[in-house]
């Protein structure tokens, strides 16, 4: 496949069939675009009713071209489009871009005709791009490729898109050619019959133009295949940071009844989670999308998240200073040795605190004599130059004084940004800063998230991360509860038996005791210490609340007969087909809080951890964190400082702080277990209590898969 995926953006020849001499027709958009770029290979239009198109022979078909081709570019109506393709297996073409529609995203007979289409691709190795797709284009100036019917041609960069919409990806090229945002490649994906976003993003890591990717994705082909290519980016002696913009949230309310775990790993916000883990940056607009890239794009690299504002007005100033706070960046108020360097060359009305305000008469002299200090300054990290016109303001010649000290800052670690409220539509402010390769927006807000992305995303590719495994486990009695699970009909350990699986793997539980009558509920109410939970035990009952098999809060023996008899009741009742295999009496835990751990095997990710907030708090806040197992140490505290309510945790109103290495551990083991036995679907145990030294269960579901 790596050979195909050269030849659809390296091909030596090109062969656009539907090629038009229509100026309106798309086939005629490819070849004036394949010319326009310069395109360095042999250029093919095939149409059978054309001798010539634009000063280029014209050929009948593939097959009568008498030279080598390794791409073809199709534009014609689709029911032509597979006898295309077998002309071009035949020929030996390695790599084919349908930019026809009609296919499944119209009719049945649509989904027919790309199901062959993929067939015959498959069949003969070759990479297929499409159908219903915009093309691709490389502007690698060995290549020079335009093999799109955009409007906007985009210059040579260091960015690569992927779009998944042709359309998604027109407005991008427009965008990009708008603000001076330069690319390396670009692949629009259409209904990704055979090559996706996986073997693009391949493609992309191993580029040598490519030093940023984004993407625009409805939906994964190969959700787990994404993730750990994201992995291979991340840990790249040279990292590529990848940026997407995810569209299409699932729906999570279908297995709300199923359990908490179930349910909340279903929600299009477990994505946050998982992007996060693998260093991947979302965002939630094409906007930006291209605001982020263009800090990246410049291979600067903070140390840190200490940032200066160097403004000439005050109240842009202190917008973005609020706004870089709210995203997490320090505005560290300079020492008084950086001050009083800072204004020994400064107006008296200048303020050297941070932001510093050069007031409103700034010249560029002024900003130069700001950065001649601050640049080489070890307080900051990031340089954010904000400039307002005023009647006196040289914007162009600002721009040109920060633009020159460009790679000074890279050579001391700094990265520095520029704010200019420049709207002037003949003004060369941008194109002077994106040539010295300083990002460039026209708003605070823009530059500070693009900045606070950059920040996460270095701090995140610094951090090496160990394995985790634990060697204390006898698995053999696990391995027979679950097969005997497999066996029965809802598929589930009742909870004694959850509790011994998890007692094997090193987890702690309330003291229980399982009776099987009223003579021995007394006798384990003796050994047990009140208040105490008492639970119906049954093959057949997987949400015990729903048919009345839980009592809570029992206080004495009185209690607790009423309870085992209630119980009884309520299930034969409720659910006359259950069979009752006993009662779980257990302690009610009276200390700590109240916190859920689960798992659960999702289609697209694998099996996905949680953590957050337990008991009614889950159902009421959803405050919870997903990793994807397996998990190591640093991963798991990232779940647990990753709760938005994190502070709880650290002790309020006279609480002791609970103990996160211990829940760490309790996450760790948790992920061994269902690493070490795959066929478990689902694990819920709501609530687990937190408390200073270690945690507790209080109760388990377990769910497997047949």
């Amino acid at each position: 496949m790596k050979q195909s995926l050269n030849a659809l953006f390296n091909p030596s020849g090109v062969a656009i069939v539907g090629a038009s001499r229509k100026e309106e027709s798309i086939g005629n958009g490819l070849v004036k675009n394949l010319l326009a770029g310069d395109y360095q290979g042999q250029i093919f239009p095939v149409n059978p009713k054309a001798e010539e198109i634009m000063g280029l022979r014209c050929y009948p078909t593939v097959q009568d071209i008498n030279a080598k081709v390794d791409l073809v570019i199709i534009a014609i109506p689709r029911d032509g489009v597979i006898p295309v393709v077998k002309e071009c297996a035949e020929k030996g073409v390695k790599a084919v871009v349908v930019i026809s529609a009609g296919f499944k995203e119209v009719d049945e007979k649509g989904q027919e005709l790309e199901n062959k289409l993929a067939t015959i691709a498959r069949e003969n190795d070759m990479a297929l791009l499409g159908p219903n797709c915009l093309g691709v284009i490389n502007t690698d100036e060995k290549s020079q490729l335009n093999g799109t019917f955009a409007g906007k041609a985009p210059g040579k960069g260091n960015i690569s898109f992927i779009s998944q919409s042709g359309a998604v990806g027109v407005y991008a090229l427009e965008y990009a050619d708008k603000h001076k945002i330069n690319l390396a490649k670009f692949a629009s994906l259409g209904n990704k019959a055979v090559s996706h976003e996986n073997d693009i993003l391949e493609a992309y890591l191993e580029d040598e133009q490519t030093k940023v990717i984004l993407a625009y994705i409805e939906d994964f082909e190969d959700a787990q295949g994404f993730l750990n290519l994201a992995e291979k980016l991340r840990q790249k002696k040279k990292a590529k940071p990848l940026v997407v913009l995810k569209a299409g949230g699932s729906q999570s309310g279908q297995r709300a009844a199923a359990s908490h775990t179930g349910a909340l790993a279903e929600g299009d916000e477990v994505l946050d989670h998982l992007f996060k883990q693998y260093g991947i940056i979302r965002v939630k607009s094409l906007e930006s999308l291209f605001y982020v890239a263009q800090i990246f794009s410049s291979q600067q690299v903070p140390k840190d998240g200490r940032l200066c504002i160097i403004s000439n007005a005050g109240g842009p100033g202190v917008i973005t200073a609020d706004a870089a706070e709210k995203a997490g960046l320090k505005v560290p108020a300079l020492s008084e040795e950086l001050q009083e360097k800072l204004s020994g060359d400064l107006p008296e009305t200048v303020s050297c605190i941070n932001p510093v305000d050069l007031v409103g008469d700034a010249t560029a002299e002024r900003y130069e004599k700001a950065m001649k200090v601050l640049v080489d300054s070890d307080e900051i990290d990031i340089l954010l130059f904000l400039c307002t016109p005023q009647v006196m303001t040289d914007m162009e010649e600002i721009a040109q004084t920060i633009g020159s000290y460009a790679d000074h800052a890279r050579d001391h670690g700094k990265m520095m940004v520029a704010v200019f409220a420049d709207f002037d539509p003949v003004s060369k402010v941008d194109s002077i800063l994106t040539e010295k390769g300083v990002p460039y927006y026209r708003f605070g807000n823009n530059a500070i998230d693009a900045c606070a992305a950059a920040v996460d995303y270095y701090k995140f590719k610094s951090i090496a991360e160990e394995e985790a495994q634990i060697n204390d486990i006898e698995k053999t009695n696990t391995e027979k509860l679950l097969k005997l699970a497999q066996k029965r009909e809802k598929k589930f350990l009742t909870e004694p038996e959850a509790y011994q699986i998890f007692q094997d793997y090193g987890l702690d539980m309330a003291s229980y005791q399982l009776v099987h009558s009223k003579e021995e509920l007394k006798k384990a109410a003796d050994e047990l210490v009140y208040p105490m939970v008492l639970k119906v035990v049954s093959e057949q009952v997987v949400h015990k609340s729903d048919v009345g098999g839980v009592v809570n809060d029992i206080r004495n023996e009185e209690d607790l007969l009423k309870a085992f008899h209630k119980i009884n009741d309520q299930v034969s009742k409720n659910c006359p087909e259950a069979k009752i295999d006993g009662s779980l009496l257990q302690e009610m835990v009276q200390e700590g809080m109240e916190l859920i751990i689960g798992a659960r095997f999702n289609e697209k990710y694998g099996h996905l951890i949680m953590f957050g907030l337990g008991g009614i708090f889950v159902e009421v806040l959803h405050d919870v964190t997903f990793h994807r197992a397996p998990l190591n140490r640093l991963g798991a505290m990232e779940m647990i400082e990753g709760m938005r309510s994190k502070q709880v945790l650290e002790g309020v109103r006279g609480m002791p702080a609970l103990d996160k290495e211990g829940l760490a551990d309790c996450l760790l083991r948790i992920s061994q277990l269902v690493g070490d036995f795959p066929q478990i679907e689902e694990i819920d145990i709501n609530p687990v209590f937190g408390l200073n030294n270690g945690a507790v269960i209080a109760d388990a579901r377990l769910i497997v898969r047949g």
